[in-house]
């Protein structure tokens, strides 16, 4: 039984790795095509990653943990039944699930990437950056219009 579950936990643990590893891909070509465009709104990339956040991240999230705690669970049932340590499942384990950590680890720094990249692009627009420019039209166009009706002589 307890062999049987540490295989369930490490099957687990490597769908949600393999799972990271296409979100981060995902994330990542984002970010490349954001850095390509400096044209288009941020902020409907900013809310389908929020949506992504709070959607399918955090049940794969809960994957994750579940994944864990039945690592740990399978491992402390062998120790309690004194069954040995090793065996194909404690492998597995032991090598699907720092996988998975790691890929899910990689996946958090690629979207933490993007959504900064996106909230500078929001802030680049609205900021002050945006206001010198529209002075610097201004001033262009009082300049324009001062030249075209001063008399000539």
């Amino acid at each position: 039984a307890a062999a049987a579950a540490a295989a369930e936990a490490a099957q687990k643990a490597a769908d949600i790795a393999d799972w990271a590893q296409k979100e981060t891909a995902a994330l990542q070509e984002q970010l490349a095509a954001l850095e390509g465009d400096k044209v288009s709104p941020a902020e409907p990339p900013l809310a389908a990653l929020e949506k992504f956040c709070n959607g399918d991240k955090t049940a794969k999230q809960g994957d994750l943990l579940d994944a864990r705690a039945a690592a740990c669970d399978a491992i402390a049932t062998r120790q309690l039944q004194r069954a040995g340590a090793g065996g194909p499942a404690d492998a597995a384990i032991a090598e699907s699930l720092p996988k998975a950590e790691e890929a899910w680890a990689a996946m958090e720094e690629a979207e933490r990437r993007l959504k900064h990249a996106l909230q500078d692009k929001i802030k680049r627009a609205q900021g002050a950056n945006l206001e010198w420019e529209r002075l610097k039209r201004g001033c262009t166009r009082v300049a324009e219009w001062l030249g075209g009706s001063t008399p000539e002589r």
